[in-house]
């Protein structure tokens, strides 16, 4: 197996002492070079017969590392865990085994895929064409700390486009008995959408160990890390089921990136580093799935995607331009080659340490990422989004505290899922600020037939139908105690009042004490 660490897996310290980092549940790496500590947060778990590379974020070439010892440190959280200390090889001719590994393009425009699994055209976006009546879902019944799993399951549930995927996939992939990732989530999808009361995610929660296997039982775990892992495992399910029509050995970096979950969720990033002594300027195309922007010094979500996209100098990071042949000073810029259906957008409030930066941020319901998209990109692209749904912590570390999500309904009314309870919330007062993930969806750009002049963004209707009562659902676990006893707004889902659909006077008493407590909920 081949690992490469890239730039959006670090959290990158230089320090000049025998110092660590680590972040909960996580391996922390040290990179070292020229007696230089470069300590980065991996999120993943892996074996030292793993064959581990690096890949420089100015120069984009891909260096072997080499394994020199593990400690294991006692964090100050009480957690102890282990540091792996490599070395950066730039010396050694890097692993042959790199077949799957993409080199970053530098040509001026993507390539085009060698084969398409699926039209980022076929990607429906908004509740429409998709003959569903949606209610907001019932909730997910909290078993062992599984709130970050409740909470990144809702906030997956309430993307339009991911959900109209989920119910049009009809593909039969029942193996052995079993059925796949994809399967276990359209179904729990319809279950939720079915259940007058919460219910246990248990088509999910018992693939946990193969979705995460790293996780454990009890403990809590990372929303985002999960989700993660989860898209992840969705995607190498789906080309599983093309291995009888084609070799997926064969297939280019492109290609596997037309799944339905790479053309929801993925784009591509153009990086640019302009040498300041002849102006020649490389560029590179880095895929993403979501944005993890620093929140440090923003105190609005604009804020911090203009300091991500702003240009940065390079002045001491011995930057060697490919035209002068010389390290040279250099200025790096980000911008948006091709924008993602769905955007995620991770707010870095975790440090390596497991603290926690607990400040709110202004979170707008729409926004425009027009002027960050690359020069070489069409003008008239759709760079407009709603917000559709986020997962939220409130808490002081990463170790600890609680996941709650809220989701869009069709009927324009934001709902909050905090485990078993669901309810109504205003949007003036709930909705902004402590928030951790959060999921953008492009809205429809149709020209103004009246003028025909400029265009403008308009929500596309959703069309009313039910969910039958016969269509096949899995048997899952539901929870009719009084205490965890959710009702659907069915009598009038358009309903504007800001009443909650359900709520307990324990709940009630514990959130009105963590609002005091953080001056911040969502």
């Amino acid at each position: 197996m081949n690992t490469i660490i890239s730039s959006e897996d670090l959290e990158r310290i230089f320090v000049n002492n025998e110092k660590f980092a680590d972040r909960f549940r996580s391996v922390a790496f040290a990179l070292e070079e020229d007696g230089t500590l470069l300590l980065s947060t991996i999120q993943s778990v892996f074996n030292k017969s793993e064959s581990l590379n690096f890949r420089d974020p100015i120069s984009g070439k891909i260096f072997p590392c080499d394994f020199s010892e593990s400690r294991f440190h006692p964090p100050e959280n009480g957690w102890s865990s282990e540091v792996i200390y490599v070395s950066i090889n730039r010396k050694r001719k890097r692993d042959t085994c790199m077949e799957n590994v993409p080199e970053p393009n530098v040509s001026r425009h993507l390539p085009q895929p060698k084969k398409t699994f699926f039209p980022r055209e076929s990607v429906q976006v908004g509740w429409n064409n998709i003959g569903r009546k949606w209610s907001p879902g019932c909730g997910f019944v909290n078993t062992y700390n599984t709130c970050y799993l409740n909470s990144a399951l809702q906030a997956l549930f309430h993307i339009p486009a991911l959900s109209n995927w989920l119910i049009a996939d009809k593909d039969n992939c029942n193996q052995d008995g079993q059925i796949c990732i994809i399967c276990a989530m359209s179904q729990t999808l319809i279950s939720s959408q079915r259940q007058q009361h919460s219910m246990i995610p248990s088509l999910i929660i018992n693939r946990l160990q193969t979705i995460c296997p790293h996780f454990i039982t009890g403990r809590q775990e990372d929303a985002q890390e999960f989700i993660q892992y989860l898209v992840e495992q969705m995607e190498k399910a789906y080309l599983n089921r093309s291995k009888a029509i084609v070799n997926l050995k064969e297939l280019d970096h492109y290609s596997k990136e037309t799944t339905p979950l790479s053309q929801i969720l993925g784009g591509y990033i153009c990086s640019t580093v302009t040498c300041l002594a002849c102006k020649h300027e490389s560029i590179t195309f880095q895929y993403f799935k979501d944005l993890q922007l620093d929140i440090t010094r923003a105190s609005t979500l604009d804020e911090a995607l203009t300091g991500y996209f702003s240009r940065e100098n390079l002045e001491k990071c011995g930057y060697e331009c490919e035209s002068c042949k010389r390290k040279v000073s250099a200025t790096k810029r980000f911008s948006l080659e091709r924008a993602p259906v769905v955007l995620c957008i991770q707010l870095k409030r975790f440090n390596v340490m497991g603290g926690k930066l607990d400040k709110q941020i202004q979170i707008s319901q729409n926004m425009d990422l027009q002027k960050h998209l690359a020069k070489s990109c069409d003008p008239t692209q759709s760079c407009y989004y709603r917000l559709v749904s986020l997962v939220t912590h409130l808490g002081g570390s990463a170790s600890g505290g609680h996941y709650t999500a809220i989701g869009l309904t069709p009927y324009g009314n934001y709902y909050e899922f905090d485990d078993s309870c669901v309810y109504q919330i205003s949007t003036e007062s709930d909705l902004c600020t402590n928030a951790y993930l959060l999921f953008y969806e492009l809205l429809t750009k149709q020209k103004n037939k009246a003028t025909h002049q400029g265009s403008s963004y308009e929500e596309v209707p959703c069309e009313i139908f039910e969910i039958s009562d016969n269509e096949e659902v899995p048997c899952e676990i539901s929870d009719d105690g009084s205490d965890h006893c959710n009702k659907n707004a069915a009598d009038n889902p358009s309903s504007t009042t800001s009443a909650p659909i359900w709520q307990s006077e324990k709940f009630l008493e514990l959130r009105n004490f963590s609002r005091d407590l953080n001056n911040s909920w969502v």
